[in-house]
């Protein structure tokens, strides 16, 4: 028993003499006598905020076991990923989005970002500076705000598209459009000029993702809670989790730029990409200072100090990546920042890879300050610069400075009405829908063909401007009905497929063709018969005596990318309901058609895509064109193209 006190009494001293040494060694460096308090309830609250938070990346714990999945060791994506890599389709209180900044050693740069602030407005921002001094940045000012529609997988707004190809492996990011161009190396002449830029990249990971409220240093965030002006809480913890509520990951940015009139430019840039998921970014208690920074041996350093009113001052969030692709964390790191605004050189230290490294950085004379938020109340600051350590490595890299606005810029934004509703489910239960019907609204049901023209009869009857010809669409839903109910055009398009994917031997173009025999020799169901004669009655006087045109409407058909006019087939100056029907399935079989299919495959898109057919009322022509929105050749969109011919604009 005395053996036993001896040893809890020794156990007790110890403790004891580990915290008063502990408490000297800080509060030795502390005026606040309540900053080891603070410390060390900060610590426990960060112990039990990681139990609460889960992780949403993988951490690829399991590689040290002989027994894993695919999934486990990060060849295929999960589940999770693919849900937080795209874009959020439900509701969201805060901001929706995804942000890349890459640098090279050549005085590159790019950084572009798309944002949804709310259910169809985002704010977009693209700034490419070329080492020559040439910079492109979005028209319109410092306002970046601009109308957004939601699309499948793929963040789109003014001409900018970014999709995710594989979850937190690869991205590929594409723009086609007017940028404002000027020289920040040469001011003489400097205009401002909009010209034509296009450019393509694919972002390939080099490291695994990083979750900036679960991957932390407690020390560092502990400390930054000690000197709060208030104990923390709980309540602060989640603060901060809904305020950090991002992932970061490192990665190479390999792709080609091209401006009008000059010679095609390939870049290689490294990259970080954020992916903001329903974070607040524009709360009038923060301001930040975000650094992206790579050095000349591939050595990656990104610095994030925010400070939060109330809350915390000058927290620095610092993180590496290691030679094999992990996490690296950056430690002790020290920004000078209360002079960042008026001097041009700033000083700073970290530790990394258990060595202490000083630098300078020596920002560039050319800025840019843009507005954010719903109502322009932020203003952030743009600057690139250079990086020298004090053993001699070089870098480069871009700020972000984000602050408050201090002149009074408020400003309303109203961005023009949704009218596609393709987010919405498809109707289940109508084979045949009017174009002035909201379901026709919906490509999953309509087609791109049947979906525009909806869009155009909405416009037609608010503005009066055009007419459009009444007609309605034989839905997709129609058109999978026929194939389930003819068990052997299902047999056919399956083995159409097995051939295309090289699945089962046999000449694509002659399984093509088969399937176009089995869809004319089988016939229309007497129930959508029935419904398209229907409709037909209602809508004109007589089937017999008005001339239609039966028009293909594949889903997919028309995007940003490709477009597939006259791919599918078009049947003009159709009478009579059984000539109709005809059409109807002689559209439906060019769906498989060996152009199309070839055209499908060559762009990426599926053979077995659902179609729907448009049935229009024919008007007497006297000429007929089309307008290029943006010049077919070139895809400036700067210079509109019209070809028209006379009559129906038939070339034969």
């Amino acid at each position: 028993m005395i053996e036993l006190l001896d040893i809890s009494t020794y156990l007790i001293v110890s403790v004891l003499t580990l915290l008063s040494l502990l408490s000297y060694f800080y509060l030795s460096q502390r005026k606040d006598i309540y900053f080891w308090k603070r410390y060390v309830s900060a610590r426990v609250l960060l112990a039990s905020y990681h139990e609460k938070f889960e992780r949403k990346l993988p951490t690829y714990e399991r590689l040290k076991e002989l027994d894993f999945t695919p999934i486990d060791i990060g060849l295929i994506p999960t589940d999770l990923e693919y849900q937080i890599e795209h874009p959020c389709k439900g509701p969201f209180q805060h901001c929706d989005g995804i942000h890349f900044v890459g640098v090279d050693n050549g005085k590159n740069w790019l950084d572009l970002c798309i944002n949804k602030i709310q259910e169809n407005l985002a704010v977009v921002w693209i700034h490419l500076k070329l080492s020559n001094g040439d910079e492109f940045i979005l028209p319109g000012g410092s306002d970046l705000r601009t109308p957004y529609i939601d699309s499948d997988g793929l963040f789109y707004a003014r001409g900018l598209q970014i999709r995710c190809l594989s979850p937190m492996r690869k991205w590929r990011i594409s723009f086609n459009g007017l940028l404002q161009h000027y020289n920040s190396e040469n001011s003489e002449g400097n205009s401002k000029k909009i010209v034509h830029v296009k450019f393509s990249f694919i972002w390939l990971s080099m490291a695994r993702g990083r979750e900036t409220n679960i991957d932390f240093n407690c020390k560092d965030l502990a400390k930054a809670f000690a000197n709060a002006s208030h104990d923390i809480d709980f309540k602060d913890l989640e603060c901060y989790y809904v305020m950090q509520n991002k992932y970061e990951q490192w990665g190479q940015l390999m792709g080609t730029v091209h401006v009008k009139g000059r010679e095609e430019e390939e870049l290689y840039l490294w990259c970080c990409r954020t992916r903001n998921a329903d974070r607040p970014l524009w709360d009038e208690d923060v301001s930040f200072a975000n650094f992206y920074i790579y050095f000349k041996d591939g050595f990656p350093l990104r610095v994030e100090t925010t400070s939060v009113k109330n809350f915390i001052s000058n927290y620095t969030y610092a993180h590496s990546t290691s030679p094999t692709g992990g996490l690296e964390d950056v430690t002790e790191c020290n920004f000078d920042l209360n002079g960042l605004q008026r001097n041009k050189k700033l000083d700073f230290s970290f530790n990394c890879r258990k060595k202490k490294y000083t630098g300078t950085i020596e920002f560039n004379e050319n800025e840019d300050a843009v507005h954010l938020g719903l109502y322009l109340e932020w203003t952030m600051v743009l600057k690139s610069f250079k990086v020298l350590l004090d053993n001699g490595d070089e870098g480069f890299g871009v700020l972000h400075f984000g602050m408050r606005s201090k002149d009074d810029v408020k400003s309303t934004f109203d961005p023009p009405p949704v009218l596609l509703i393709d987010k919405k489910k498809p109707c289940a239960s109508k084979n045949v829908v009017l174009l002035n019907e909201d379901e026709c609204k919906n490509s999953a049901v309509a087609g791109g063909k049947g979906c525009s023209l909806a869009l155009l009869t909405e416009l037609s009857e608010k503005e009066r401007l055009f007419y459009v010809p009444k007609g309605f669409v034989v839905t997709t839903r129609a058109f999978e009905s026929h194939i389930k109910s003819n068990k052997t055009i299902n047999y056919a398009i399956q083995r159409l497929v097995d051939a295309s994917g090289e699945k089962i031997k046999g000449d694509l173009k002659d399984e093509c063709g088969k399937c176009i025999e089995e869809f004319q020799s089988s016939r229309m169901s007497d129930s959508l018969k029935a419904e398209i004669r229907d409709v037909l009655l209602n809508l004109y006087e007589s089937v017999e005596h008005v001339r239609f045109s039966i028009r293909s409407s594949a889903c997919g058909e028309d995007s940003e990318d490709l477009s597939a006019a006259g791919q599918m087939l078009t049947v003009l100056g159709v009478r009579g309901i059984n000539n109709i029907t005809d059409a109807v399935i002689k559209c439906w079989s060019s769906k498989f058609g060996y152009e199309a299919v070839q055209y499908a495959r060559q762009n990426g898109q599926s053979i077995k895509s659902s179609m729907a057919v448009v049935i229009q009322e024919m008007v007497p022509s006297e000429v007929s064109g089309v307008l290029f929105t943006v010049d077919p050749v070139t895809g400036d969109p700067s210079n509109l193209c019209v070809t028209a011919n006379y009559g129906l604009g038939e070339v034969k």
